[in-house]
This record gives structure tokens, sequence and C-alpha cells, in this order.
């Protein structure tokens, strides 16, 4: 890694609504996971791959990756073998707030990837103002600006939605048991219970519904509950118990592999606002 790449982190500031991840020189392959969050990245350096709705789409220089809340993706380098990039978790209610007369409506992506060098290089410009409070402002700004151009100049009207499988609800009943007990013990058996299935026919089941079999949607729940702890400030060890992993090095392990860091490199919000000069420079890169 050259002194010009980032490191890699995960920060939020302060009353933004957003969430900021910078990855440089990732070199291993995401499994299958969703986000209940918008995700837009724009690569740095590199090619990077996703397989999702829309199939395989790569994203180079100039582009913008954009996944929806809930949609089933991957993600990994194609070439050379490492790749930088920097992402936005919004939230929910910001792209409504942006978009001038949309009823409170989310925007719609038909593509996974946005070719727009232009927006692609102002989403950069005020990702790298995010990292330092002095420019807080004009970043917020900038960033908020091009939520409102990217909706404007490339979302649609969402597509009809499909009919509802008539499983969905009892499987839905399971899914958001998982997303509140998270941090309990949960058994197949349990799951299945609330569903009024059987265990055999509840795994198929929630796995077709949900592109994820319950073991893994527990673990991306329980990650993405211990990265919003560990952002506010909570010591990762105990962030990993409360959440309901066995202890740090569980934590850590299912961390890396869904979001591309460690806990370790995720950045309380208490930290963001004494960032020095010196760290600022040292987590530029080249846009």
């Amino acid at each position: 890694m050259t002194a010009r790449q980032v490191q890699s982190r995960i920060w939020r500031p302060e009353t933004s609504g957003l969430t900021l991840l910078a990855s440089a020189g990732v070199t291993q392959a995401f499994p299958r996971h969703c986000h209940d969050h918008f995700v837009i990245a724009a690569t740095e350096a590199g090619v990077g791959g996703s397989i999702s709705r829309t199939g395989l789409r790569r994203a180079g220089p100039g582009s913008l990756m954009i996944i929806h809340p809930g949609e089933i993706h991957t993600g990994y380098p194609v070439c050379p073998p490492t790749w930088s990039y920097r992402a936005v978790y919004p939230d929910a209610s910001l792209f409504p707030e942006t978009i001038e007369g949309s009823a409170g409506e989310m925007p719609f992506f038909r593509d996974t990837i946005v070719e727009d060098a232009e927006l692609s290089g102002e989403f950069l410009r005020a990702h790298h103002m995010l990292e330092s409070p002095a420019e807080a402002l004009e970043g917020q700004s900038r960033m908020l600006s091009f939520l409102a151009t990217l909706a404007a100049r490339h979302s649609d009207r969402w597509p009809e939605p499909p009919p509802a499988a008539v499983s969905s609800g009892p499987l839905a009943r399971a899914r958001d048991y998982l997303e509140t007990a998270y941090n309990q013990n949960v058994s197949l058996k349990q799951l299945a219970g609330i569903a009024n299935l059987s265990v055999f026919h509840f795994l198929r089941a929630f796995s077709r519904q949900f592109g994820l079999p319950p073991h893994a949607y527990l673990n991306q729940v329980r990650v993405h509950q211990a990265r919003e702890l560990i952002l506010r400030g909570v010591p990762i060890a105990r962030a990993a118990v409360d959440v309901g992993f066995v202890d740090q090095s569980h934590l850590t392990k299912r961390f890396k592999r869904l979001l591309g860091v460690t806990p370790g490199q995720v950045l309380p919000q208490a930290a963001v606002a004494t960032v020095s000069l010196r760290g600022r420079q040292g987590l530029r890169a080249s846009v």
C-alpha cells in the first residue's frame, strides 16, 4: 500500500445521517449478503465486481455501484487483484428529503452500475472532505447534493412488486424475530415454530425468500448491530458479547468477512471530532 492510499476504516460524521467506508487494497471476496440501507460506492483504483439482481457487473474508476436496501449481492476485486473504493450508507430518510416532489418515496435504480464520471468525482470529493471535521459542513452539503443529483439523473419509478408468496407472512415473522433477538441463542426449531413450518421446509423456504440461510442472516444482523455500537463508542469486546457473539475473535472474523474491515478500523464518533491533521494526511488518497 502506498503512502497516498487510504487506510480502511468506517466512520460517521456527527449529525450527518451518513456512515462512510474507505477501503484500500481489498483482496477478499465478500459473500452473499444485504444491508438495511442503500450502499453507494465509487472505485478509486482497480475494478470491483458484484453479482446481484442485475447479474454480474463491474465498476472501475468513474463508475458508481448502487445496492438497494435488502438486495442480496456479492463483491470482489476483478483486476488487478486489489480494489480500492469508498462507500456511503445514507440513512433511510435522506434520499426522500433530497428529492423534490418525491412524496417520501425511495428512488429505484434499474442497474447496479451507473456510468457517470462527473458524479463519481463529486462523490469522491465529498467523501474525502467528510474525513475532516474542518471540512465537514462542505462535505455534508456536497454529499447531500450528490444524492439529490444521483436520484434526479439516474433513478426511476419502482416496478410493480411481485405477488407475495403464501409463506411470506410467517417467514417475515421469523426474520423479524432474528432482527430483534439477535443477541440470543436462536434455534432452527424455534424459528420454524414461529413460521409454523417443519424445520426442513422452513430452512428451504427462508433461504429462497430472503436469499440467505437463517444462520447467515443472523450473523449479518449481529455484525451490523456491532458496527452501530462501536460507532457509538462501545468497546469492541463488549459489543461482541452484547450482539450475541461468543467473544471478540468471533466478531472480528464475521466483521471482516462481511464488511472488509476489522472492528478496530471502525472509528467512534468521538474520535472523528478529534482527527488530527497528520491523521487526515495519512488517510487521504488520490481522486
